[in-house]
């Protein structure tokens, strides 16, 4: 318990196991590298802002 919760005084509850490991799931994701999908829509955004960006 850090120095905030005990300050606090509150009873902090705890997520039901199986919440825990969907979480966990989804957080190491399929596998594919970080950025896949994010990477050719950041691209496609800075085209439509700023198409002389390449150049």
């Amino acid at each position: 318990m850090n120095k905030d919760e005990w300050q606090a005084r509150v009873d902090l509850d705890m997520p039901p196991h199986e919440t825990c490991l969907k979480t966990h799931r989804q957080l190491l994701g399929d596998g594919s590298p970080d950025g896949r999908l994010e990477w050719p829509a950041l691209l496609r955004k800075l085209d439509k802002l700023s198409p002389n960006y390449r150049s």
